[in-house]
């Protein structure tokens, strides 16, 4: 049996389906990155207005948690090794 060359086969009709949903999720990704980069310059903006005070309880969170982070990244690594 032939199949009718002006309808799609099932097998091109789920790459068609599949190329939609990797389009979507790649203007879903796209999107994310833009309001994540925009909330990165908003952040930047507000801090660089802030009083000292604030910036430096910041600063002081952030290298707490890069610190954590350190140490995570150590033990993971100790644990692999």
């Amino acid at each position: 049996m032939e199949e009718n060359p002006s309808t799609p086969s099932s097998a091109s009709k789920s790459s068609v389906s599949l190329d939609r949903q990797n389009k979507t999720r790649l203007i879903i990704i796209i999107v994310a990155v833009v309001f994540l980069f925009a909330g990165l310059i908003t952040a930047i903006y507000f801090l660089y207005t802030a009083k000292s005070e604030t910036t430096a309880q910041i600063r002081d969170i952030f290298i707490i948690l890069m610190a954590f982070e350190s140490l995570i990244i150590g033990a993971a690594l100790v644990i692999l090794m």
